[in-house]
């Protein structure tokens, strides 16, 4: 059986992508991924300082990659929050190349990937800078 704790392990591991998405994409037809799910629409991603970051990253990514500014529209993520998991769909605005997305919110890290860019596939991994708090002592 599949489990999302591989799928972790794929995701911040040496593995091939391609791999890693087959697996979820494996999870998904089985039905193994059922645990409650909250769902992020554009309007809560923009409320989210985490999950705004993280379609700012892809845009930059997609934009350094493709040598032409990218924005991504239509975000839609689920949660699972056992397991610290986001996964979804974006599309590239105007073009409407879908984009799916695999994000675990505890290591900050994940992977995505679109069709269409350069005729194919491509894979990319992301990984968001933990915050840091500066706590001043008032004097």
């Amino acid at each position: 059986m599949k489990t999302i704790a591989e799928l972790k392990k794929m995701v911040i591991g040496p593995s091939d992508m391609g791999a890693t998405f087959h697996y979820f994409f494996d999870m998904i037809d089985s039905n193994q991924i059922r645990d409650t799910h909250k769902t992020f629409t554009k309007h809560d991603i923009k409320q989210s300082r985490e999950l705004g970051a993280l379609i700012l990253s892809m845009e930059s990514i997609l934009t350094n990659f493709s040598n032409k500014k990218i924005k991504i529209s239509k975000p839609l993520l689920f949660y699972i929050p056992t397991e610290h998991f986001f996964h979804g769909s974006c599309d590239i605005h105007m073009e409407s190349q879908p984009i799916t997305v695999l994000y675990f919110s505890d290591i900050k890290s994940g992977v995505f990937c679109t069709a269409g860019i350069n005729e194919q596939t491509e894979y990319f991994r992301i990984a968001l800078a933990p915050a840091t708090h500066d706590k001043q002592k008032a004097h």
